[in-house]
């Protein structure tokens, strides 16, 4: 018996059930010879989805203010050299 990705049953981790196919996107990298295909997957339980949603935009946004953070600490490195080159 021969099964193909297409045949496979792919199931949340969360809850169990069944993964919807969303979107398909195929990507070509100047690294790569063939392209790599990417598939994004929605859980079909709508509350289940809710919450991996809820939880995936606040990693995100502590992701980005952790960013923020570290361009600001960056920043201020830069200038604190600057202070310190001007005064000698």
């Amino acid at each position: 018996m021969n099964n193909s990705s297409s045949d496979i049953s792919r199931k949340c981790n969360q809850c169990g059930e069944d993964l919807v196919l969303q979107k398909t996107t195929t990507l070509k990298s100047e690294r790569s010879f063939a392209p790599m295909t990417q598939n994004t997957y929605r859980c079909s339980n709508k509350t289940c989805q809710d919450e991996i949603d809820k939880r995936t935009s606040k990693r995100i946004e502590l992701k980005n203010e952790q960013e923020m953070a570290r361009q600001k600490r960056l920043e201020k490195t830069a200038e604190d050299k600057l202070i310190a080159l001007a005064s000698k």
